[in-house]
Protein backbone atom coordinates (compact mmCIF):
# COMPACT_ATOMS: atom_id res chain seq x y z
CA UNK A 1 0.00 0.00 0.00
CA UNK A 2 1.40 3.40 -0.96
CA UNK A 3 1.46 5.64 2.10
CA UNK A 4 3.02 8.81 0.74
CA UNK A 5 1.97 11.00 -2.14
CA UNK A 6 3.22 14.31 -3.58
CA UNK A 7 0.77 16.35 -1.53
CA UNK A 8 1.80 14.88 1.81
CA UNK A 9 5.52 15.22 1.05
CA UNK A 10 5.05 18.90 0.27
CA UNK A 11 2.80 19.39 3.28
CA UNK A 12 5.33 18.13 5.81
CA UNK A 13 8.20 19.88 4.04
CA UNK A 14 6.36 23.19 4.11
CA UNK A 15 5.53 22.79 7.79
CA UNK A 16 9.12 22.01 8.74
CA UNK A 17 11.18 23.85 6.17
CA UNK A 18 10.08 25.75 3.12
CA UNK A 19 7.82 28.47 4.49
CA UNK A 20 9.83 29.16 7.63
CA UNK A 21 12.12 32.04 8.45
CA UNK A 22 15.02 31.90 10.86
CA UNK A 23 14.49 31.81 14.62
CA UNK A 24 17.44 32.12 16.98
CA UNK A 25 17.60 31.49 20.72
CA UNK A 26 20.28 33.53 22.45
CA UNK A 27 22.30 33.70 25.63
CA UNK A 28 23.32 37.33 25.93
CA UNK A 29 25.82 36.72 28.72
CA UNK A 30 27.63 34.19 26.54
CA UNK A 31 27.14 36.12 23.29
CA UNK A 32 25.88 32.90 21.74
CA UNK A 33 22.97 32.22 19.39
CA UNK A 34 21.56 28.92 18.14
CA UNK A 35 19.46 28.89 14.99
CA UNK A 36 16.57 26.47 15.53
CA UNK A 37 15.54 23.77 13.07
CA UNK A 38 12.34 21.96 14.02
CA UNK A 39 12.71 18.28 14.91
CA UNK A 40 16.43 18.80 15.56
CA UNK A 41 16.73 19.35 19.31
CA UNK A 42 14.95 22.71 19.03
CA UNK A 43 13.14 22.42 22.38
CA UNK A 44 16.26 21.21 24.19
CA UNK A 45 18.29 23.98 22.58
CA UNK A 46 15.77 26.62 23.68
CA UNK A 47 15.79 25.33 27.26
CA UNK A 48 19.60 25.26 27.28
CA UNK A 49 19.82 28.90 26.23
CA UNK A 50 17.22 29.76 28.86
CA UNK A 51 19.31 28.01 31.50
CA UNK A 52 22.44 29.90 30.45
CA UNK A 53 20.55 33.19 30.68
CA UNK A 54 18.95 32.50 34.06
CA UNK A 55 20.89 29.61 35.60
CA UNK A 56 20.25 30.29 39.27
CA UNK A 57 16.55 31.02 38.86
CA UNK A 58 16.15 28.04 36.52
CA UNK A 59 17.50 25.66 39.18
CA UNK A 60 15.72 27.37 42.08
CA UNK A 61 12.40 26.91 40.29
CA UNK A 62 13.25 23.20 39.94
CA UNK A 63 13.20 23.32 36.17
CA UNK A 64 15.02 20.80 33.99
CA UNK A 65 16.26 21.30 30.46
CA UNK A 66 15.05 17.88 29.36
CA UNK A 67 11.50 18.38 30.69
CA UNK A 68 10.83 21.82 29.22
CA UNK A 69 8.29 21.76 26.40
CA UNK A 70 7.19 24.33 23.84
CA UNK A 71 4.10 25.09 25.92
CA UNK A 72 5.85 25.54 29.28
CA UNK A 73 9.11 27.20 28.29
CA UNK A 74 10.63 28.92 31.31
CA UNK A 75 11.90 31.89 29.29
CA UNK A 76 9.00 32.02 26.85
CA UNK A 77 9.77 34.18 23.82
CA UNK A 78 12.13 36.47 25.73
CA UNK A 79 15.30 34.83 24.36
CA UNK A 80 14.11 34.43 20.77
CA UNK A 81 15.01 36.55 17.75
CA UNK A 82 12.64 36.20 14.80
CA UNK A 83 13.74 36.95 11.25
CA UNK A 84 10.18 37.68 10.13
CA UNK A 85 10.06 40.46 12.74
CA UNK A 86 13.26 41.90 11.24
CA UNK A 87 15.15 41.00 14.41
CA UNK A 88 18.84 40.23 13.95
CA UNK A 89 21.38 38.68 16.26
CA UNK A 90 24.21 41.06 17.23
CA UNK A 91 27.15 40.71 14.86
CA UNK A 92 29.62 39.85 17.64
CA UNK A 93 27.66 36.79 18.79
CA UNK A 94 28.87 33.26 17.99
CA UNK A 95 26.40 31.33 15.83
CA UNK A 96 25.61 27.62 15.91
CA UNK A 97 23.00 25.15 14.75
CA UNK A 98 22.32 21.41 15.03
CA UNK A 99 21.58 19.58 11.78
CA UNK A 100 20.16 16.16 11.04
CA UNK A 101 20.01 13.92 7.98
CA UNK A 102 17.15 15.33 5.85
CA UNK A 103 15.47 11.92 5.57
CA UNK A 104 15.49 11.42 9.34
CA UNK A 105 14.22 14.95 9.93
CA UNK A 106 11.44 14.56 7.38
CA UNK A 107 10.30 11.25 8.85
CA UNK A 108 10.34 12.71 12.37
CA UNK A 109 8.18 15.56 11.15
CA UNK A 110 5.81 13.18 9.39
CA UNK A 111 5.49 11.00 12.49
CA UNK A 112 4.91 14.06 14.65
CA UNK A 113 2.30 15.81 12.50
CA UNK A 114 0.68 13.06 10.44
CA UNK A 115 0.74 10.16 12.91
CA UNK A 116 1.07 11.23 16.55
CA UNK A 117 -0.90 14.48 16.45
CA UNK A 118 -3.48 13.09 14.06
CA UNK A 119 -4.48 10.58 16.72
CA UNK A 120 -5.64 13.55 18.80
CA UNK A 121 -7.07 15.59 15.95
CA UNK A 122 -8.01 13.73 12.73
CA UNK A 123 -8.20 16.99 10.77
CA UNK A 124 -4.53 17.81 11.29
CA UNK A 125 -2.15 17.27 8.37
CA UNK A 126 -5.02 18.20 6.02
CA UNK A 127 -6.79 14.94 6.92
CA UNK A 128 -4.07 12.97 5.13
CA UNK A 129 -4.90 9.94 7.28
CA UNK A 130 -1.22 9.02 7.63
CA UNK A 131 -0.68 8.98 3.90
CA UNK A 132 2.27 10.41 3.29
CA UNK A 133 15.94 26.23 4.94
CA UNK A 134 15.56 27.58 8.16
CA UNK A 135 18.94 29.24 8.87
CA UNK A 136 20.98 31.68 6.74
CA UNK A 137 24.09 29.48 6.80
CA UNK A 138 25.58 31.08 3.70
CA UNK A 139 25.37 34.58 5.19
CA UNK A 140 27.02 34.01 8.58
CA UNK A 141 29.65 31.75 10.12
CA UNK A 142 27.98 28.89 11.98
CA UNK A 143 29.33 26.07 14.09
CA UNK A 144 27.49 23.16 12.49
CA UNK A 145 26.68 20.31 14.88
CA UNK A 146 25.67 17.07 13.12
CA UNK A 147 23.17 14.84 14.92
CA UNK A 148 23.61 11.27 13.68
CA UNK A 149 21.08 8.45 13.99
CA UNK A 150 23.29 5.91 15.77
CA UNK A 151 24.95 5.94 19.18
CA UNK A 152 28.27 7.23 17.84
CA UNK A 153 26.44 9.97 15.98
CA UNK A 154 24.81 11.04 19.21
CA UNK A 155 28.16 11.02 21.04
CA UNK A 156 29.65 13.30 18.38
CA UNK A 157 26.67 15.63 18.67
CA UNK A 158 27.07 15.84 22.46
CA UNK A 159 30.81 16.54 22.17
CA UNK A 160 30.33 19.31 19.61
CA UNK A 161 27.30 20.80 21.38
CA UNK A 162 29.24 21.06 24.64
CA UNK A 163 32.23 22.42 22.73
CA UNK A 164 30.15 25.32 21.42
CA UNK A 165 28.83 26.05 24.91
CA UNK A 166 32.35 25.81 26.37
CA UNK A 167 33.74 28.21 23.78
CA UNK A 168 31.05 30.69 24.80
CA UNK A 169 32.60 30.82 28.28
CA UNK A 170 30.01 28.77 30.13
CA UNK A 171 31.08 27.81 33.63
CA UNK A 172 32.11 24.27 34.46
CA UNK A 173 29.00 23.97 36.62
CA UNK A 174 26.83 24.92 33.65
CA UNK A 175 28.65 22.51 31.35
CA UNK A 176 28.26 19.64 33.81
CA UNK A 177 24.54 20.31 34.17
CA UNK A 178 23.95 20.58 30.40
CA UNK A 179 25.87 17.34 29.78
CA UNK A 180 23.76 15.64 32.44
CA UNK A 181 20.59 16.86 30.76
CA UNK A 182 21.80 15.69 27.36
CA UNK A 183 21.93 12.17 28.75
CA UNK A 184 18.19 12.14 29.35
CA UNK A 185 15.93 10.86 26.61
CA UNK A 186 13.96 13.80 25.28
CA UNK A 187 10.19 13.68 25.87
CA UNK A 188 9.90 14.79 22.23
CA UNK A 189 11.86 11.87 20.82
CA UNK A 190 9.73 10.29 18.13
CA UNK A 191 8.23 7.01 19.27
CA UNK A 192 6.92 4.13 17.20
CA UNK A 193 10.31 3.41 15.62
CA UNK A 194 9.00 0.28 13.88
CA UNK A 195 6.30 2.33 12.21
CA UNK A 196 8.82 5.00 11.22
CA UNK A 197 11.02 2.33 9.64
CA UNK A 198 7.99 1.18 7.64
CA UNK A 199 7.45 4.69 6.29
CA UNK A 200 11.17 5.04 5.57
CA UNK A 201 11.24 1.77 3.62
CA UNK A 202 8.19 2.74 1.59
CA UNK A 203 9.65 6.13 0.75
CA UNK A 204 13.05 4.74 -0.25
CA UNK A 205 11.48 2.06 -2.44
CA UNK A 206 9.27 4.47 -4.36
CA UNK A 207 11.16 6.16 -7.24
CA UNK A 208 8.34 8.66 -7.68
CA UNK A 209 8.31 9.71 -4.03
CA UNK A 210 12.11 9.78 -3.80
CA UNK A 211 12.25 12.09 -6.80
CA UNK A 212 9.88 14.47 -5.05
CA UNK A 213 11.69 14.17 -1.71
CA UNK A 214 15.08 14.94 -3.31
CA UNK A 215 13.55 17.84 -5.22
CA UNK A 216 12.47 19.36 -1.89
CA UNK A 217 15.58 18.60 0.19
CA UNK A 218 18.30 18.53 -2.48
CA UNK A 219 20.23 21.56 -1.26
CA UNK A 220 20.34 20.25 2.31
CA UNK A 221 22.26 17.25 1.00
CA UNK A 222 24.57 19.37 -1.16
CA UNK A 223 25.27 22.14 1.35
CA UNK A 224 26.13 19.78 4.21
CA UNK A 225 27.88 17.16 2.07
CA UNK A 226 25.41 14.39 2.91
CA UNK A 227 25.31 11.47 0.41
CA UNK A 228 22.10 11.39 -1.58
CA UNK A 229 19.98 8.33 -0.71
CA UNK A 230 18.00 5.99 -2.91
CA UNK A 231 19.64 6.85 -6.23
CA UNK A 232 19.73 3.18 -7.22
CA UNK A 233 15.92 3.24 -7.33
CA UNK A 234 15.63 6.41 -9.40
CA UNK A 235 14.51 6.07 -13.02
CA UNK A 236 16.89 7.37 -15.68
Amino acid sequence: MIIFNHFQLELVAHHYQLDKTATWVVSHGNKLAFCKIEKVMSTFMTATMCYLNRSQEFIEKKRNIHTDTWFIRFCGYSIEYEEYKNQTVPANYSMASVIRHPLTRFLSGFMDKCVKEQEKSPKICYQCNRSLRYCPFSMQDYAIIPYGDDERGREIMVEKFLGVIRNANATQEQLTYIEQELNYKSPHATKNNDLKEQYKKELLESPEMMRKFLHIFYFDFIFFGIPLPGLENMPN
